[in-house]
């Protein structure tokens, strides 16, 4: 609008909402700095705009249409324009010392648009998130030079365009890198560029947010020097990064890893009270006290039931077991022949109980030739286990 620095209307029938306007220097509207008509949409927000306005109205905002909020206005402006986090209404102190009050739109150059140190402007934004956090740096120019700063490495937020760069916050990294500042290489930024670091991306640049799709992630030789295995890193930090199999070192050098002392146990010896075999005097210190570093260490002495079992003679027992049980079943089938005589000798014509004589006693005579050949075949076996 030809009247007013910065006006949102609703034309056409077409109504905008949700317009942000953030970090702005809006200069000398010929009626008014910042205006919104009576039939424009809602849900707007004003923010960390600096207004300056000599004449006419400085804001003219129906109700509840905008939100606006750590601006610094040049006077006093409407109730619905004020936040509650604006600075004191004062003059911002831009870089042009002189003049101020008799300028015109044509006499404004982008270059006088930076902050003297005293400006109420400085760390009194309100902090917006990415990716809003890009304030023109000082030395930019609005033809061929435009350059950027990221607000939070300067303390709190500007109000206006430019960022006062007057110290840098120092970083905890004496090096950053893209990596180290949280950032990513892509093939293309979805927001928030960081072109001071894009060294450390080789072929892509550097993004506080990929655009999907582009994140490369970073390997070893982007940033540091991959260690041979058997190497550490040293006065630096060590990462797993792609294209190196064992450690990435990041800011040191890399350096042989120290020698892990041997002990008796690591080269697999044992402590023993004596050796059996291979005393190794130089791992005795590993040892509890009363002990020696051996190869092998002598068997443990035998108890008394190791003594008792070894005492034992099996053959001998196994022949003993053989004779007694012989000598039972012996005797059993002996009263067994002579139980079927008797039975035999009374049975006086009868048939089945003759019959029944005649195998009790060829039963035991039977029984009584296989225990003989058992005892034949068991004493064979022992003489020759013996």
């Amino acid at each position: 609008n030809s009247n007013n620095n910065v006006y949102i209307d609703s034309q056409g029938g077409t109504q905008l909402t949700n317009v942000q306007i953030y970090n702005n220097v809006i200069i000398e509207g010929v009626n008014s700095g910042f205006t919104v008509a009576a039939n424009a949409g809602g849900g707007h927000s004003f923010k960390n705009n600096i207004i300056w306005q000599t004449d006419g109205q400085i804001a003219n905002i129906p109700s509840g249409k905008v939100d606006c909020d750590n601006n610094l206005w040049s006077r006093i402006p409407d109730a619905d324009a004020r936040g509650a986090n604006d600075p004191t209404y004062a003059l911002p102190q831009l870089s042009k010392t002189s003049g101020w009050d008799n300028l015109t739109g044509g006499e404004i150059n982008g270059s006088d648009f930076t902050l003297q140190s005293t400006s109420p402007a400085i760390n009194a934004g309100a902090n917006l998130g990415s990716p809003y956090n890009q304030g023109l740096n000082s030395a930019s120019t609005w033809v061929n030079n435009v350059s950027t700063l990221n607000q939070n490495d300067y303390g709190n937020w500007e109000i206006g365009a430019f960022v006062f760069a007057d110290v840098a916050i120092p970083s905890s990294d004496p090096d950053p890198t893209c990596q180290t500042e949280g950032y990513q290489c892509c093939n293309s930024c979805q927001s928030g560029p960081h072109l001071e670091y894009n060294g450390n991306c080789p072929g892509q640049v550097c993004c506080e947010v990929c655009t999907p799709g582009a994140i490369i992630p970073p390997t070893c030789s982007d940033s540091g020097t991959c260690c041979a295995a058997g190497w550490i890193c040293d006065g630096g930090s060590g990462e797993n990064l792609p294209g190196c199999n064992n450690v990435c070192c990041i800011g040191g050098t890399c350096v042989p890893a120290p020698a892990i002392p041997s002990t008796c146990q690591s080269e697999g010896y044992k402590c023993c009270a004596s050796c059996q075999s291979g005393p190794h005097s130089e791992y005795d210190t590993d040892c509890t006290s009363g002990q020696i570093c051996c190869e092998t260490c002598p068997p443990p002495p035998k108890t008394e039931m190791d003594n008792f079992i070894s005492a034992l003679d099996f053959p001998k027992l196994v022949q003993n077991f053989l004779s007694l049980a012989l000598s039972i079943i012996g005797s059993l089938a002996l009263l067994m022949i002579i139980f079927g005589g008797v039975m035999y000798v009374g049975s006086t014509g009868d048939e089945q109980r003759a019959l029944t004589a005649k195998r009790i006693v060829t039963y035991a005579i039977g029984g009584l030739v296989l225990i003989l050949l058992s005892y034949s075949i068991a004493m064979v076996l022992s003489g020759i286990m013996t």
